[in-house]
């Protein structure tokens, strides 16, 4: 019988899936593009790939029937990591299975542990590595590679991630799924695609991971060229499309290059993008990005209190955050703001004026989220040195004053504090004035979201 890695060299097609159980969030309308990237670095070798996304096909058992020699499994966050031993049981120990995303690189040496079946798992950016893996690349020679030979397990050096492929992106011809706008369990219909343009973050905001690579380090920003973008945009069919970038606005000069050719191009689509408020002060880039269909800003601010947004090294004050927003809102953009519920020090009263100090910045939506550890964070200093805080089972940081049930029934308080009546007919008349969502997605969005929001309320009721 062929080992694994004989398999792997004389694979002629790859069954990539996105896994996903029931108990597990669904958020299904987001597309699985890190996974889709490596489909099209295996597509560019020769080899045919066939994508599984398992939000809309739960059942494993059909898996079984599909003729692919090796098998690669996206495992991007934390709970996807138990959903890997059941899905295994469905393949054969002659086939080759590969594993990547970012919690298998935090994870790899549990994967192996709990996972026998496991051959490889690519860390980090899996683009050139899976390229020079299905070249016949000898393993050895691979940067961000780990491995099972002979028994044992081999971590090869790691691989610098300083550059995006120009031309590894996916090939949406190939999706099998329709991916639209939902809110909770309901669906508007209505499509909806990502697009990466840079990876990695110049700034150092303690809360944040996503400035480092997968294995800690602290990654260089790098961004594809405009004309790439551009041309990945241009064939999108989907009218709304979401930048993943952590950072978007690190290079002004490219952000204008990439509207100039959108509005060369004639393309017509609503874009959203997450921005440092720095940006706001580069009126001219602010300006043509409205003209290029970027309409929907998320901005982090995550704090109301300045003592607070120093220690998280965010760059900024409360004051430069209000001149950003008024230079921002010459232009109808909406805008999101991000913050965070339980930052260390703040007290109930501090949170609470989350939903006015969003007001008094004009955002129109707000997304409170929680602190959460994660590997190489460096929240976990801040943490051992405040003595009634602590990290819960799942990561999330709490205090002795604050559970995590109190920071949920915080983060309630604050969404009804910020969404009333005038709010949302504020953003409804923004919306429908300047035309940033047609009539018809208007009304589906806004009919999907009553309904979103009757069934959160009663399932928050029977909670308790």
């Amino acid at each position: 019988m062929m080992s694994a890695f004989e398999k792997l060299h004389q694979t002629q097609s790859v069954l990539c899936i996105y896994p996903w159980a029931q108990g597990v969030s669904l958020t299904n309308w987001f597309p699985p593009l890190g996974l889709e990237c490596i489909a099209a670095a295996i597509e560019n070798t020769g080899i045919s790939t066939h994508t599984v996304d398992m939000r809309f096909e739960p059942d494993p058992a059909p898996l079984t029937a599909f003729p692919a020699e090796t098998v690669c499994i996206s495992v991007n966050w934390e709970d996807q990591i138990p959903i890997l031993p059941h899905l295994l049981e469905n393949f054969t120990t002659d086939q080759c299975i590969i594993v990547g995303g970012r919690a298998a690189t935090f994870n790899s040496e549990d994967i192996f542990d709990t996972c026998p079946q496991v051959s490889i798992i690519v860390r980090g950016d899996g683009e050139k590595t899976i390229d020079e893996l299905f070249s016949k690349k000898p393993l050895e020679a691979i940067s961000g590679l780990s491995y099972r030979k002979n028994g044992k397990i081999h971590h090869n050096q790691n691989r610098r991630f300083d550059t995006i492929p120009e031309e590894v992106y996916p090939d949406r011809r190939r999706r099998n799924y329709f991916y639209s706008v939902r809110m909770g369990n309901f669906d508007t219909g209505i499509a909806f695609d990502l697009l990466s343009s840079s990876r990695g973050c110049p700034f150092n905001c303690k809360f944040c991971t996503f400035s480092r690579n997968p294995l800690g380090e602290k990654r260089p920003w790098c961004g594809r060229s405009p004309e790439s973008v551009v041309n990945e945009l241009e064939e999108l069919e989907a009218n709304y499309v979401m930048f993943t970038d952590d950072h978007f606005s690190v290079d002004l000069k490219r952000v204008e290059q990439i509207c100039d050719l959108i509005i060369q191009r004639n393309i017509k689509k609503t874009l959203a993008v997450a921005l440092r408020i720095e940006a706001a002060f580069h009126e001219k880039v602010v300006e043509k990005m409205y003209a290029a269909g970027f309409k929907f800003l998320s901005l982090g601010i995550e704090s109301t209190v300045d003592k607070t947004l120093s220690e998280m090294e965010k760059g900024f004050d409360t004051g430069k955050a209000r001149k950003a927003c008024n230079l921002l809102r010459k232009h109808p953009f909406i805008l999101v703001g991000y913050f965070l519920v339980g930052n260390i020090g703040e007290d109930k009263e501090d949170m609470l004026k989350i939903a006015d100090f969003a007001s008094e910045l004009g955002l129109d939506f707000i997304y409170p989220s929680y602190l959460k550890i994660e590997k190489y964070s460096a929240l976990e200093e801040l943490v051992n040195q405040s003595k009634d805080y602590y990290v819960d089972k799942k990561g999330y940081i709490c205090s002795k004053q604050y559970s995590r049930d109190d920071l949920k029934a915080i983060r309630h308080q604050i969404h009804k504090r910020f969404y009333t009546i005038p709010k949302t007919l504020s953003i409804a008349r923004k919306v429908i004035q300047f035309r940033l969502i047609n009539w018809s997605n208007a009304l589906t969005i806004a009919s999907t979201g009553w309904k979103h929001k009757t069934d959160r309320d009663r399932r928050i009721q029977q909670q308790g």
